[in-house]
């Protein structure tokens, strides 16, 4: 793909025969781009393009996704703890682990298979981080305000979610429904 403009194919061919294109000093306005993350994916054809900002627009919810996963997890430990306040590691089940089998072994093993997945949602999330950071650089203001309508959209609705359900634990914790029950 050749750019048009006169002075990057000069600057192109004194400094580097390699380089593809040249570097933009500012915002492109234009529906298309040379390329989208690699070389063989090219954003001149209008339905490329448009693909192009769907699959920004889902490594933003994607990336949003993550801490979203996270919180759920970690609501629900807290939540089983309120439940059943003993279903924690203490330095004495270590201490006494041969009277009882399989307690602080299961415990373990699950605490580590949690931290493998959390790694694995932090890996996600960085790796589309650096995607997004990529396609930022192209410097194309469709490209960029995909990127941020994704994370809005992403970060309003689990929003809303996060809502929902730490009020609906709220009520549960105040015995809302014995309190709507008398005034009926």
């Amino acid at each position: 793909m050749e750019n048009d403009d006169p002075w990057c194919k000069e600057m192109r061919y004194k400094t580097d025969e390699q380089m593809a294109y040249c570097m933009q000093l500012g915002l492109d306005f234009r529906p298309h781009v040379y390329w989208i993350l690699f070389e063989e994916w090219t954003g001149y054809k209008e339905g490329s393009y448009t693909g192009g900002l769907f699959f920004i627009m889902f490594l933003a919810i994607i990336i949003e996704t993550v801490p979203f996963i996270r919180w759920i997890i970690k609501n629900k430990q807290e939540q089983a703890e309120k439940v059943a306040p003993d279903n924690h590691i203490n330095k004495s089940d270590f201490e006494n682990s041969h009277i009882k089998k399989d307690g602080p072994q299961k415990m373990v093993s699950t605490l580590i298979i949690y931290h493998i997945l959390d790694s694995g949602l932090q890996l996600i999330a960085k790796t589309n981080s650096y995607l997004i950071m990529l396609i930022v650089m192209t410097y194309n203001f469709g490209m960029i305000a995909m990127a941020c309508a994704g994370f809005a959209l992403a970060s309003f609705a689990y929003g809303i979610i996060q809502d929902r359900i730490y009020i609906k634990q709220k009520m549960e914790d105040s015995n809302y429904q014995k309190i709507t029950n008398n005034y009926k």
